[in-house]
């Protein structure tokens, strides 16, 4: 397996910082690719309350909502998810290469960012 990635999604922002359950909250993101599939690995352990939040509070949903857009634009399907503990692992057939992890990274901050501007304030 080939790391061709990492990045962190970054869960508060300058405006937002106010808001006590985003601050300093990162989800690091690792892509991998094998010989056939792109893997992609949400390591999700600073934002636990985020993600079990019901449906429609949980960060995660936006998350995995672009990440399924992104490769469906490139034709790509998703074929397996699993999780451990905090970690999320996508699998999606084909093969990436460094030229993704930029376009992916604005995708899915621009999706995080959005969620958290349309958050209520507690």
């Amino acid at each position: 397996m080939k790391r061709i990635g990492t990045f962190d999604l970054v869960l508060n922002d300058n405006q937002l910082s106010s808001l006590r359950s985003f601050k300093k909250k990162r989800i690091p993101v690792e892509i991998l690719v094998d010989r056939e599939n792109t893997l992609v690995i949400l390591d999700c352990a600073c934002c636990r309350d985020l993600l079990a939040s019901k449906l429609p509070a949980g960060v995660l949903i936006p998350i995995v909502s672009t990440l399924k857009s992104f490769f469906e634009e490139r034709g790509m399907r998703n074929i397996e998810v699993r999780v451990s503990g905090d970690t999320m692992r996508r699998t999606y057939n084909g093969q990436v290469d460094e030229s993704i992890v930029t376009p992916l990274k604005n995708a899915l901050q621009d999706a995080v960012t959005q969620f958290i501007k349309r958050k209520p304030q507690r």
